[in-house]
């Protein structure tokens, strides 16, 4: 009689232990790779405290790499300011602020500012930002996963009729838009406003000498500057 009672008992233990781990068993939900904006996935990397587009953004509007009739996904479109901030973003995401690119820089191991705090440049954040392919001088090391290509900026020459469309920096610099607002200003007779923006650059002048930076800076006249468009959010 003992020996089946301590064989029940046995049973008993066994059944209660894997009931409860199967109740114990806790799904984990995977980590999101991507974020969709506009119906078209761009994937994400985290940066210190927060999480941008590793891509540039190729959605609707604006104009094509150096005015390309093609479009390339890889280095997606340029746009205005106006453009830009008529794009509609998932919850919690943005257009980046001129704070946010200074984060993004300290991340990278900037540590220079401007006595005013409106520039920060640094060479070794340039480097880890940028991608490991088809900058004309020097490639960066992409070691943070934000991979900016050269694609330049296009604009529009104001001061010509009819108005020309300019492209220039393809190899050696690109330009990233923020959301921040400057107070309008009269520049030549043109009521001019101003953004923030973000530009890595490496380039090597004719006289051997060479520039490599990452650069938070007053952006020009935003109706006539086409630039690339990344997105964050806080993690």
């Amino acid at each position: 009689m003992k020996k089946i009672a301590l064989l029940a008992l046995t049973a008993l233990t066994l059944f209660s232990c894997s009931k409860g781990g199967s109740n114990d068993a806790t799904p984990t939900t995977p980590t999101p790779t991507s974020v969709t904006i506009g119906g078209t996935d761009y994937p994400i990397v985290k940066i210190g405290t927060k999480t941008w587009t590793s891509s540039n953004y190729n959605g609707t509007g604006g104009v094509n790499y150096a005015f390309s009739s093609t479009n390339n996904a890889t280095y997606g479109k340029l746009y205005t300011m106006a453009q830009a901030k008529a794009i509609s973003l998932p919850i919690g995401w943005r257009l980046p602020t001129r704070q946010d690119f200074i984060d993004l820089l300290k991340a990278a191991g900037t540590t220079s500012t401007n006595s005013d705090g409106d520039i920060t440049v640094d060479g070794t954040a340039s480097t880890k930002l940028r991608s490991v392919t088809v900058w004309t001088y020097i490639n960066g090391t992409n070691m943070l996963g934000f991979n900016a290509y050269p694609v330049g900026v296009s604009s529009y020459i104001i001061t010509r009729t009819p108005q020309l469309p300019a492209y220039s920096g393809v190899g050696h610099y690109t330009d990233f838009w923020a959301s921040d607002v400057l107070a309008s200003t009269v520049e030549g007779g043109i009521n001019t406003t101003h953004h923030y923006a973000l530009e890595l650059s490496n380039y090597k002048f004719t006289d051997g000498s060479t520039e490599d930076y990452a650069s938070v800076f007053k952006g020009n006249t935003v109706d006539q500057l086409y630039f690339s468009l990344r997105f964050v959010k806080d993690n």
